[in-house]
């Protein structure tokens, strides 16, 4: 950077505001102590005064310490360079910043950088922002050559006319931390793509529009919950593909001066969703200030709601339905429910309502819907069981069969048509090979062991529900598609990826590690794709960059997903080693990565390891690393199980091989040896969902959108700086800044 000249605007690093405006008051020479350049800055102290301060233009790690300023308007609006981050005369990460945070205080949530949009939550109502009538004004230039335009309906508007004119499958992108936006994001997709066909006419869209949309509320309900940064965190990935066709059941039903135009357009004609990791350790632990999934908490207030109604003291009748095992229970009444210092939503009886109604569109309703809604009362009165060691006999277990947990047994038998001895038995007993020809040995398991298979038993309940909501949506939407006219399916489809933002929290896990390793994959793949749009503007330009400017992080993929030596692959061996434990795994990891320098274990804490991921270090704990990859129930639940008289329990246990642990490895006390009785893991599992996400995503063209969120209070009105700073970062999006400009 050449010498500044007296007068000219700058930007200087500050610690309270990441960055803050000054003016060069004089250059200052070489023999200046800290630096061989710098420059005396004239800034506004906190007290409102005027003061100099010497800035080295260099930090001793080479960073630039001072920027040049835009001359960004205090007045903007979607016409100016501010719009596109990219047409900045200065575009580094001072200018991105105060663009961004001019925006955010003038109500313009989008911005475009270069190919991607970023939106910033507003955390308020901005007036016509998503109006019917902005919507249409989107869907109605379709066939115009328009500039570009910041706002979501314009990138879902592009995915469309590439499916529409290019004759390509598209992926919109949805990426942020919890509470910037992704799930509204992903709805205001999801809305105007079922409606596009139709100019925004509701009154036009066909079954299977209406149908997409109505998956929405019961995949909400069932899917996601309060979270301390947000109140309706999706705790699952989701991947929804659109169907487009050009066959129009509704065509009469357009208005008649638009139906020409409208007739050619492609119409929404069927969807499948694909599901990623259910975060289904939530259904037994949350953390101070969360909750479990909303659908807990509406069917209780639907049921206290409704008390007043006739039902009876087993059974209470909700929209018609009947929710049996709640009447005169609170959510205090419940030990996986009872959290402090959480507020509840607004109008959640009402939310079950409409939870109801989304079930019954999709044909789940009388018996089916009754044994359903059996299911999820079950998991909560599941959650209730405690267990005693029994009379001289401090390794066994037994049913308590007072207070709360007596109660609760009897509810989840009725609930799940098993009987109670059978469950009693499978919970507090173990059945395993014994050594000889058909030996079998059942012994007592311990109270902490009875207690690990409850809670594995009301999980897996819980996600036999999630699981089959999903098919029966994809089943009823998807052969809506199959039943149009051939041509449909020939059409290409948009792909919307909706999946978890990057995490850390004081303790991460096998969730945590699953989570952050897809941001890494996504993370990869922005980049390559950044890089391809750079690479052909410098070439267009005719401009010579180096590529390593370019930020990558393959390392960070190969450390955890590269087999045999990845983190996640080794994590297979150790569960399929008699004997294996997290000591050892971590042992291992540090043998096999000790020159890897993303990855070190911590030293005043055994068992725990730090990746420096792209987005920064995480802490991992893998003392449970082992048994949640295994995530199997025993097979003396299965089988209990398998024999319900509740249809829809039965037929997932009858013949699931990933909810059983059916062959035990043999009795303790013999040598360390590999095990290849029971291949399944979740990590294997999760691998492979995302190995087909990524060639699935790589089959299309990607349009991305970077949620942000402004302040961690989810207020309105207020722009951390720093926040959004480390957003932009750990999201690639100042990196991808950097290289654009090397």
């Amino acid at each position: 950077m050449s010498p500044l000249e007296e007068g000219t605007a700058v930007w200087i690093q500050c610690s309270v505001n990441v960055w803050r405006p000054g003016i060069v008051a004089r250059p200052i020479s070489g023999q200046h102590a800290m630096a061989s350049d710098a420059v005396c800055v004239e800034v506004t102290n906190s007290a409102g005064e005027l003061e100099q301060i010497h800035v080295p233009l260099h930090s001793r790690k080479g960073k630039q310490n001072v920027h040049l300023r835009n001359a960004v308007s205090d007045e903007i609006s979607d016409n100016d360079c501010s719009a596109d981050l990219s047409k900045l005369p200065m575009l580094h990460e001072p200018g991105v910043l105060h663009a961004l945070q001019k925006r955010f205080e003038q109500g313009l949530v989008y911005t475009l950088s270069g190919p991607v949009l970023l939106a910033v939550n507003p955390f308020r109502h901005v007036p016509d922002l998503y109006s019917h009538t902005q919507l249409v004004a989107f869907a109605d230039r379709l066939a115009e050559q328009l500039p570009s335009v910041p706002h979501v309906f314009a990138v879902a508007r592009e995915a469309y006319q590439g499916i529409w004119h290019r004759g390509l499958p598209q992926t919109v992108l949805v990426s942020g931390e919890s509470g910037a936006g992704k799930t509204e994001t992903t709805k205001f997709i999801m809305r105007f793509l079922a409606l596009v066909g139709t100019n925004g006419e509701d009154a036009c869209m066909s079954p299977i529009e209406r149908q997409v949309l109505e998956s929405i509320p019961i995949l909400e309900a069932l899917g996601n919950a309060t979270t301390l940064r947000n109140d309706n965190s999706s705790r699952f990935g989701k991947y929804i593909e659109l169907r487009f066709g050009l066959d129009h059941p509704a065509k009469a039903e357009l208005p008649q001066e638009e139906g020409l135009s409208l007739a050619l357009r492609p119409r929404l004609v069927g969807a499948q969703t694909h599901t990623y990791l259910l975060e289904k350790v939530r259904v037994t632990c949350q953390q101070d200030g969360e909750r479990s999934f909303h659908i807990f908490y509406q069917m209780l207030a639907a049921v206290i709601t409704n008390t007043g109604l006739p039902c009876s003291s087993k059974v209470t009748y909700i929209a018609g339905s009947p929710v049996r095992g709640l009447a005169g229970l609170s959510l205090n009444d419940f030990a996986h429910l009872k959290q402090l210092n959480v507020a509840n939503r607004k109008d959640e009886a009402r939310d079950f309502e409409v939870s109801l109604a989304s079930l019954r569109s999709f044909g789940i309703d009388g018996d089916l819907l009754s044994n359903l809604l059996d299911v999820i009362v079950a998991v909560l009165h599941v959650g209730n069981l405690r267990f005693v060691p029994p009379p001289n006999n401090s390794e066994g277990s037994t049913l308590l069969r007072e207070d709360k947990s007596g109660m609760s047994i009897e509810h989840a038998c009725q609930l799940l048509q098993v009987d109670l001895e059978t469950l009693g038995n499978a919970l507090c007993r173990k059945t395993m090979r014994a050594p000889g020809r058909d030996g079998v040995i059942n012994m007592a398991v311990t109270v902490a062991k009875a207690v690990e298979a409850r809670d594995a038993l009301a999980r897996h309940l819980y996600e036999t529900i999630f699981t089959f909501v999903v098919a029966r949506i994809n089943a009823v939407v998807g052969s809506a598609q199959q039943a149009t006219d051939a041509a449909a399916s020939d059409l290409p489809f948009i792909g919307v990826l909706d999946i978890f933002g990057f995490e850390f929290f004081d303790t991460n896990s096998l969730e945590q590690l699953f989570i952050n390793f897809t941001n890494e994959l996504l993370q990869h793949y922005f980049n390559e794709v950044i890089f391809e749009h750079e690479s052909k503007l410098y070439t267009q330009e005719g401009i010579q960059w180096d590529p390593l400017d370019f930020p990558d992080n393959a390392a960070n993929v190969d450390l955890i997903g590269k087999a045999p030596t990845g983190i996640l692959s080794m994590l297979d061996e150790e569960c399929m080693t008699v004997g294996g434990s997290s000591s050892v795994l971590c042992s291992k990891l540090e043998k096999t990565h000790a020159a890897v320098r993303q990855f070190s274990l911590v030293k005043q804490r055994r068992g725990n390891f730090i990746i420096q991921h792209f987005a920064g270090p995480v802490e991992y704990t893998c003392a449970a690393f082992l048994e949640k990859n295994k995530d199997q129930l025993n097979a003396d639940l299965v089988k209990c199980l398998g024999g319900s008289g509740n249809d829809l329990v039965r037929r997932r246990f009858m013949d699931s091989e990933r909810a059983s642990a059916a062959q035990e490895p043999p009795m303790d006390g013999q040598t360390r040896r590999k095990s290849r009785a029971r291949p399944y893991s979740l990590s294997s599992e999760f691998r492979e969902q995302l190995r087909g996400l990524m060639e699935r995503i790589r089959a299309t063209e990607p349009h991305f959108i970077r949620c942000i969120k402004p302040n961690i209070h989810n207020a309105a009105y207020e722009f951390d700086r720093h926040s959004v700073v480390q957003q932009l970062q750990y999201q690639g999006v100042l990196q991808a800044i950097e290289a654009s400009r090397a």
